[in-house]
């Protein structure tokens, strides 16, 4: 029954999807924008960024080959670091701001770069097989785990199925299931993740200008946070701008205006993000 829906899901997202790697293909030339530094690293720490690629299953053909991004801080001994999962069709190299600015403060940061980067449809085939190979690497980092738009829904699952070993969830515009099967005792069972009785550390963000995530998507998100949470709206920022992919070609097929918000603002928003990350990261670590 999870195959079969697993393929239905994805014969219905091919067509969005086929064209957002075509936009992605352009946004790749965008090279510059996206390695932009918006810390004050000198202020704290400067490690150059180690950056290593794993093939999980070179046994597989190349179209069912998903692989590991692993960043890490060279010539030291990490403590703690960031388990991401990406958007839909946003590999890990749109979130390069972000990996780069951890990794420069002296944090571990994997991404897994699963099948059509759906880390939450692939969550148990693909997407766990990537984070326990990057623990496995790091066996003494205790990690926060998040995620953006359905790899928000992914982080959300994580931090559900392993809260007492992560140290805090961040959230960017996520995107959940209204419930998933599991095996439990043998048996599958529907799960329903929710943080609501969780005291889980945890950071919300959203765009005021989402154009993506409609009104009950974002309510069905704040009715799975804990009782006490830490939340920010970004203004104007836009669902697709916690990357750095160009989706305004994208959006524009569905709303006519793209993001709708300017490219001084996505950089802000990218900027702002960085700060409410490192800030909420530095605030839980322990004493």
């Amino acid at each position: 029954m999870r195959k079969l829906s697993k393929t239905i899901f994805t014969i219905i997202v091919s067509v969005i999807l086929a064209i957002t790697c075509l936009v992605s293909l352009v946004a790749c030339n965008k090279k510059t924008e996206a390695s932009i530094n918006y810390v004050d690293y000198s202020k704290d720490n400067n490690y150059e960024v180690q950056t290593d690629s794993y093939l999980m299953n070179p046994e597989a053909e190349e179209y069912e080959q998903y692989r590991l991004q692993v960043s890490y801080p060279k010539d030291i001994t990490p403590k703690y670091g960031l388990i991401f999962f990406v958007g839909t069709a946003i590999g890990p190299s749109f979130y390069e701001y972000l990996n780069t600015a951890l990794v420069k403060q002296g944090y571990v940061v994997i991404m897994p770069d699963v099948t059509l980067c759906m880390t939450y449809l692939n969550y148990e085939d693909e997407t766990i097989p990537c984070v326990n190979k990057g623990k496995s690497l790091f066996p003494n980092v205790k990690f926060f785990v998040g995620g953006h738009s359905q790899g928000g829904g992914a982080a959300m699952r994580y931090s559900v199925e392993n809260e007492d070993s992560v140290l805090g969830a961040i959230f960017m515009s996520p995107l959940c299931y209204e419930a998933h099967e599991i095996v439990k005792g043998g048996e599958e069972v529907m799960q329903f993740d929710t943080l609501k009785d969780s005291t889980l550390p945890t950071l919300l963000l959203e765009a005021f200008n989402d154009r993506v995530l409609d009104d009950n998507m974002k309510a069905d998100s704040l009715s799975r946070m804990p009782q006490v949470y830490e939340h920010h709206m970004i203004t104007p920022g836009a669902h697709m701008s916690f990357s750095t992919g160009d989706s305004d070609d994208i959006l524009d097929m569905f709303n006519g205006d793209g993001d709708g918000i300017t490219q001084e603002q996505k950089n802000k928003q990218r900027a702002d993000t960085l700060t409410y990350v490192l800030t909420f990261i530095k605030g839980k670590l322990p004493n």
